[in-house]
């Protein structure tokens, strides 16, 4: 099984960009890794001939590298004699192939991780990075090809290794079968090449999945997945280290990357209101409406103990045992699908202590907000707290909730929070709507108002 190693901090970035083996023969820190970083931890490691040409993709790679090799002859490349610079050359500019880009540095993986072509996204998605002990998937091979690299003393193939090994694409196939692969380190063709410390993997036709060659030398590879929350700081650390397109993508093309990317605005935190079961938002933070006893009582609190595993969920409350009005208290999202579970209590209605009681609801959910903003959080969900047994008013509680989520948003305009309140019933839904709408139509007439009153 591959490993797999999941971070959340940047301390943990040290094991991905830090954890090199201490080589006894030269006494160096130095090891054969290869990276591959890609923006989406769901995305498959298939080559472009594959996404491209799908099942024909056997019978259509020749003509691809042979067309192309003709039209390159406009530039002035002439490659008619080696099938491997075609395909390098093709790779490297946009051409459907075989190959799988890899890079001998981490940092340069990581700037594919936290690179999107819309950059909204970058904090919607678990990012990821692929390592890869290319010493330990070469001594998997055949001997013929482990006895070329000690005859050239290399343990990377180059074009000339590979020219003398195989005839043509079809024996490299039959001998690496669906459980090999060999990894290249390309000519350095142009600056690009260089920069990105470029090498790649040759993938048998036979193989749909290179992920299922990675499992059969599982102790050579390891997979970093990247936590959606960690993604802008590591961008921004990228970027002071001068790890970006201008150094990615040599020349004009690469500064007006790197600066589109520079003046990108973030969007800005928002609140709305959404008819849903609140165990089904897709979030960071779930708020649950508890009791001071943290029991599992009342219909929202019911639903987030299924969702999330009675067992589990009862166990890990245990340790605070009680939690006062006002207060809340943090345990894991086990399943539901949160990293983690605010138990806010919010305060029981009292008419003969209204201002309190509205005070102590708006500071429980500030208390929440902080929370998530404190834990680096974008995206919460509450439910409508203290509506249900705790007996606020609706129209009260609808009111409070908006004012303290809107409040808390405008004082903390520069960092991006997704906040939501759900609601099952369709009443409940349109009663929060109608209060929404009250309170910025008269938001709005106090400031058309202020600005009659103070008009020249």
């Amino acid at each position: 099984m591959i490993n797999t190693v999941k971070i959340t901090t940047t301390e943990q970035l040290h094991s991905l960009l830090f954890d090199h083996p201490f080589d006894d023969n030269i006494s160096r820190n130095r090891d054969l890794y290869i990276y591959r970083g890609l923006p989406d931890v769901n995305y498959t490691l298939k080559t472009s001939l594959q996404r491209v040409c799908k099942e024909k993709k056997t019978e259509l790679e020749l003509s691809i590298l042979d067309n192309f090799a003709k039209y390159a002859e406009l530039e002035g490349i002439t490659m008619r004699d080696s099938v491997w610079k075609k395909m390098i050359l093709g790779q490297h500019h946009g051409l459907p192939t075989r190959l799988l880009d890899w890079s001998r540095s981490p940092l340069m993986a990581l700037h594919f991780a936290t690179t999107e072509s819309d950059m909204n996204n970058l904090d919607k998605r678990d990012c990821v990075v692929w390592r890869l002990d290319a010493r330990k998937l070469h001594a998997g091979l055949p001997q013929k090809y482990r006895d070329k690299m000690h005859e050239k003393h290399q343990d990377i193939f180059t074009v000339d290794m590979l020219t003398d090994l195989f005839g043509n694409l079809k024996e490299y196939d039959v001998a690496m079968g669906n459980s090999d692969m060999v990894i290249m380190e390309p000519p350095s063709m142009d600056e690009r090449m260089m920069n990105q410390y470029s090498f790649f993997s040759v993938v048998p036709n036979g193989v749909n999945k290179v992920e299922d060659i990675l499992e059969l030398h599982d102790d050579a590879v390891t997979k970093f997945v990247i936590d959606k929350n960690l993604r802008w700081e590591i961008r921004d650390i990228l970027d002071l280290s001068n790890v970006n397109e201008r150094i990615v993508y040599p020349g004009l093309d690469g500064i007006a990357k790197w600066l589109a990317r520079h003046y990108f605005v973030r969007d800005a935190g928002k609140f709305h209101i959404e008819k849903n079961n609140i165990v089904k938002s897709e979030v960071d933070v779930t708020v649950n409406a508890a009791n001071s006893g943290l029991k599992m009582q009342g219909t929202c609190c019911v639903n987030i103990y299924h969702a999330a595993g009675i067992n589990e969920l009862t166990e890990a409350v245990k340790m605070f045992a009680y939690c006062p009005e006002g207060e809340i208290v943090v345990t894991e999202g086990f399943r539901l699908n949160s990293k983690f579970i605010i138990h806010a209590v919010g305060p029981t209605w009292d008419h003969s202590r209204e201002e309190h009681v509205e005070n102590k609801l708006r500071e429980t959910y500030t208390r929440c907000l902080e929370w998530t903003k404190e834990h680096r959080l974008h995206s919460i969900a509450f439910p409508l707290l203290s509506s249900g047994g705790k007996g606020f008013p609706q129209n009260q509680a609808w009111r409070i909730a908006i004012e303290s989520c809107e409040q808390f948003l405008k004082e903390n305009k520069g960092y991006p929070l997704d906040i939501q309140i759900c609601v099952i019933t369709e009443r409940a839904y349109y009663e929060g709507q109608n209060v929404y709408n009250e309170i910025h139509h008269l938001g709005r007439a106090k400031q058309e108002i202020f600005e009659y009153i103070h008009q020249d």
